[in-house]
């Protein structure tokens, strides 16, 4: 199953013409289940974009004991670091067979990795490891293999979805750096693309979840005994800031 990441799903919004993908199905159609708004957010805007559609719900039902409907039954509260793991399959069997085998907690790397290596290589220069020496790829190693103990699936879905082609996603250019305009034949023989696609949310107090992060932080640097001076400034600097903006 290969992941499909946050800047690919990004990609499928146009800037000013709305999203630019086309929900066919999605588990729960059948039984006339509405899709949940925090998948919606998730195409349209990544984690951040899920982050602040519970933000805004917590705010405007604050003074309600239960979750609102319209978002999810077990809502997650604004101390929690939410996750989402995308998987992607030509085959929706395929898909769904990887989804029934999914174990919460156990294969809790799946969505929380991502947001990890996110955060890791914003502002890296060409060369990492030059920058950060060992510790750069042993910490994404030893994030990337974690169970994180703390992490618990708040929902999950699949979908299918359709893209549009590759050129009919373009913004508007000039045909000379475009090329040619395809013939009316050409433009009706263009098949959207379709993906079928498996999306867990999963949710982490953010006290415990910065903890975690740090002990592995520690004990990649505790054991990389080859670091410059150089080196350890650099990491301590991502270590102190890593949750701004995380």
């Amino acid at each position: 199953m290969e992941p499909i990441s946050e800047a690919a799903l990004n990609s499928f919004k146009e800037e000013g013409k709305g999203a630019a993908y086309q929900i066919l199905d999605y588990e729960g159609k059948n039984a006339r289940r509405p899709l949940p708004l925090w998948v919606r957010a998730y195409l349209d805007g990544g984690v951040a974009a899920v982050e602040a559609l519970f933000r805004q719900e917590a705010a405007a039902n604050a003074n309600t004991q239960d979750a609102p409907a319209s978002v999810l039954k077990n809502a997650p509260k604004p101390d929690k670091y939410l996750f989402v793991s995308a998987q992607k399959s030509a085959s929706l069997d395929a898909l769904l067979q990887w989804k029934n085998n999914f174990k919460d907690g156990v294969d809790s790397s799946a969505y929380v990795f991502p947001r990890i290596y996110r955060r890791t290589v914003l502002g890296l220069p060409a060369n990492p490891e030059q920058f950060y020496g060992h510790f750069w790829i042993e910490f994404l190693k030893a994030a990337s293999s974690k169970s994180w103990s703390a992490a618990g699936e708040l929902d999950s879905i699949w979908i299918t979805f359709s893209t549009a082609s590759p050129r009919e996603s373009l913004p508007a250019l000039p045909d000379f750096l475009v090329g040619a305009a395809p013939s009316e034949s050409e433009a009706a023989s263009v098949q959207p693309i379709v993906t079928n696609m498996s999306l867990t949310l999963a949710g982490v107090e953010k006290a415990v979840f910065e903890k975690e992060l740090i002990q592995v932080m520690d004990a990649v640097i505790k054991s990389d005994k080859s670091q410059t001076k150089e080196n350890k400034s650099a990491v301590n600097r991502l270590k102190s800031a890593f949750f701004d903006g995380f």
